[in-house]
């Protein structure tokens, strides 16, 4: 297969059967990734102050506030949010609103209403949680909940931090 991606389209003749056995392999493992959903995970930080204000947040993140995790942390603003990239890739409000979402998703899965999980998780509109919910999952929180209750479970409450 990395032969044959490297050869590239240009160099395949119409009819070779090495290209069509490429594309056909190529195009059912592609489907067959897309038939699987892939575990979410929120990154986690070695760096001990961050970690001890991702814990905090992880446990409430609906009630968690950038202030208050900057406490827990010990650090300055600036420092923390330097930090804080460094370590995770992500700013901490996009790293919280993550967290949010997957606490949001945990109890949709519990069958859980829409307007009380958006309120649980720290969104006071519900159509800014509904974006943010569809931003990250790619449906509805409504649709998620009806989806993931009609059929087998298939989340257990939480996400691993890795």
């Amino acid at each position: 297969l990395v032969l044959q991606a490297r050869r590239g389209p240009r160099e395949a003749r119409a009819g070779d059967p090495l290209a069509q056995s490429y594309f056909t392999t190529l195009a059912l493992l592609c489907g067959e990734w897309l038939g699987q959903e892939l575990p979410f995970s929120l990154p986690r930080a070695a760096h001990p102050s961050i970690a001890r204000a991702m814990d905090y947040a992880v446990a409430d993140p609906g009630a968690a506030t950038q202030a208050e995790a900057l406490g827990i942390a010990g650090l300055s603003a600036r420092t923390f949010r330097r930090i804080f990239l460094r370590e995770t890739g992500v700013t901490w409000q996009a790293w919280l609103n993550q967290a949010r979402m997957f606490a949001a998703m945990g109890l949709l899965a519990q069958g859980g209403r829409v307007t009380d999980v958006a309120l649980t998780v720290g969104f006071a509109s519900l159509s800014a949680f509904a974006k943010s919910f569809a931003d990250l999952t790619g449906e509805t929180p409504t649709g998620y909940r009806r989806r993931v209750c009609g059929g087998p479970p298939t989340l257990h409450g939480g996400f691993p931090l890795v």
